[in-house]
């Protein structure tokens, strides 16, 4: 199958240069999605964080996912990043998301490098969730929790940064109209709804959508 992407220009940028435009673009504030509707709804308000990351491959930087199983509480059988709620031991969202991507596919925090931290979004479960970037070894030994992730792979940011490759579609959700994100499939795989929103986010904190 031919993707629609041409050669990154996101290939030469360091991780330096990718730290930088993330401090210069990325939680300058918090970002409630479709803030009306979630105004609405009961039940308490969890924190989470996620992990977004950024792998070279290729010669070229790629994103690391996961695919949730069918016993997870949330968001069943979607493509996610590795993360999860917050707890009372953890000090940071930082520190969150790197203890969930460590549990859930066997990430080492030895040589991951934070790079910064996008707008924080507030899910249809409930959860107040905070993206944290950062630039990850590849490849390493994938140890996955298979109670929460069936699989793992990567997308090259070219192809998810392709205007050709996302588009926004309206769905009802409690009745309520809400705009969702979905990217096109890479090799079988949907990214779609609040994932692809944050990495939106991501791509235009980088300069590239």
């Amino acid at each position: 199958m031919n993707y629609r992407y041409e050669k990154s220009t996101l290939a030469h940028l360091s991780v330096a240069e990718i730290r930088s435009r993330l401090s210069r673009n990325g939680r300058s504030q918090q970002l409630i999605q479709d803030e009306s509707f979630f105004a609405q709804r009961d039940g308490s308000i969890r924190r989470a964080a996620v992990l977004i990351p950024l792998v070279r491959e290729n010669n070229d930087w790629s994103v690391l996912l996961t695919a949730r199983t069918e016993f997870v509480e949330d968001h069943k059988g979607q493509v996610a990043f590795p993360g999860g709620a917050m707890e009372l031991s953890d000090g940071s969202a930082e520190q969150a998301a790197l203890r969930e991507a460590e549990e859930e596919i066997g990430l080492p925090s030895i040589g991951v490098e934070v790079l910064g931290c996008l707008p924080t979004y507030l899910t249809i479960s409930n959860y107040l969730v905070a993206p944290v970037v950062a630039a990850v070894p590849w490849p390493f030994p994938l140890r996955l929790q298979t109670s929460e992730v069936s699989r793992a792979f990567t997308i090259p940011l070219a192809f998810l940064a392709h205007p050709a490759n996302h588009s926004e579609r309206t769905t009802e959700i409690r009745g309520q109209k809400i705009p969702i994100i979905y990217f096109e499939a890479y090799r079988g795989e949907v990214l779609w709804g609040i994932s692809a929103r944050m990495m939106l986010a991501l791509l235009d904190a980088l300069g590239v959508n």
